[in-house]
């Protein structure tokens, strides 16, 4: 549902967009202080009441859960909550062996592709472009060639932001049979992928980027095909509640609570729920409208200025990360002008979020004319 938002009055939420000019959400993304103001009373009522609030923190990360499946266009039982991403591929590997084979992309983030290598998969790596663009015709063929039976893949690549489209991958995944796995990372909270549409098979994310709920919370999606398949690496006393202790001769029957074994981070947990109240409150689409708004107005400048730009795509390649031609140095001489940046391997990466607005745009424009002059 889309309507009118008021941009400004929600950037106010977000002190550290006031204080600088912040377009590094691709390394960290900001949070608001209502989320903040979660972290604390939980805190808090964890001082005045210790365990005697547990109860009200379980209520609260189940209806966390149910806020990330409603992101993603499922139901709460195909949704765990864990630490990080990198936790969840490292699941994933171990989970899914007898499968063998993976396909990664070779300058896709190393959490993604490194599990793989340590559980002795048959590894295979498709290259993208010079500009980090990613053709699916070569993912067919290489999937179809040397009949792989795992693609592993960023929805958004963290180095140039090629935005994969996923719907096709999918159809090219179970047209190979194929098992479909996406890290979302640098587009959850940003470019809304729908799991049970696109019928994509595993979806992980850590929640500290786009999705603006800081550290130590991620999600994991995985449909319910492939976890009656295989069976999950790691159980806990968590992973079938409080008072319920199996016995030597029950069998398990596999769910989502399996990957969270030991107590939970309700305060990690909390925090992304109420981030995602907030997102969903903007609404998905929302977002993704302005955030393309504010790339095309951000590419518009870049080309004003001749700025060489690695990441000149497509509109449905685009994502809310721009990298263009800069070196460190770069960086340095902007972050003292306070515009924060990051640069990486193929250059000065620039993310622009919700939070940002055209003036933002409008200053980094003039800064980097102003560094170029020089």
């Amino acid at each position: 549902m889309s309507f009118h938002v008021n941009w400004e009055s929600i950037r106010a939420q977000y002190p550290v967009a006031n204080k600088y000019t912040y377009l590094n959400t691709a390394s960290c993304g900001l949070i608001s202080k209502q989320t903040a103001q979660v972290g604390q009373e939980y805190m808090q009522k964890f001082l005045e009441e210790s365990g005697l609030s547990r109860s009200y923190f379980v209520e609260e990360i189940e209806i966390t859960r149910k806020l990330v499946a409603q992101s993603l266009h499922t139901t709460a039982d195909t949704i765990a909550l864990i630490p990080n991403f990198t936790l969840g591929a490292n699941f994933m590997a171990q989970m899914l062996n007898p499968l063998k084979s993976v396909l990664l992309i070779e300058e896709d983030y190393p959490s993604l592709n490194l599990p793989w290598k340590l559980n002795n998969y048959e590894t295979h790596y498709l290259k993208p472009e010079t500009n980090g663009a990613i053709h699916l015709d070569k993912i067919d063929q290489t999937l179809r060639e040397k009949q792989i039976k795992i693609l592993a893949i960023s929805h958004v690549q963290y180095l140039s932001g090629f935005k994969t489209d996923t719907a096709q991958l999918s159809q090219i995944c179970r047209k190979n049979g194929t098992v479909l796995i996406l890290d979302t990372t640098q587009s959850y909270g940003a470019f809304p992928v729908d799991v049970e549409k696109d019928k994509v098979d595993v979806v992980i994310s850590s929640g500290y980027k786009w999705t603006s709920a800081g550290f130590g919370n991620g999600i994991l999606y995985i449909n319910k095909e492939l976890l009656a398949a295989h069976k999950p690496p790691i159980v806990g006393h968590h992973s079938f509640g409080l008072f319920s202790f199996p016995g030597p001769n029950d069998k398990f029957e596999y769910n989502m609570k399996f990957f969270e074994p030991g107590h939970p981070d309700f305060l990690s947990f909390m925090v992304l729920g109420q981030a995602l109240r907030e997102l969903h409150t903007i609404g998905y689409e929302n977002i993704k409208s302005r955030i393309t708004e504010l790339v095309n107005y951000l590419l518009a400048g870049l080309h004003e200025l001749g700025i060489s730009i690695i990441s000149d795509y497509e509109p449905q390649h685009l994502s809310g990360i721009i990298t263009i031609e800069g070196d460190m140095e770069l960086e340095k001489a902007l972050m003292k002008e306070n515009i924060i940046t990051a640069y990486r391997q193929k250059g000065l990466r620039l993310g622009v979020h919700f939070f940002n607005n055209f003036q933002d745009v409008d200053l980094l424009c003039k800064t980097l004319s102003k560094i170029e002059r020089k």
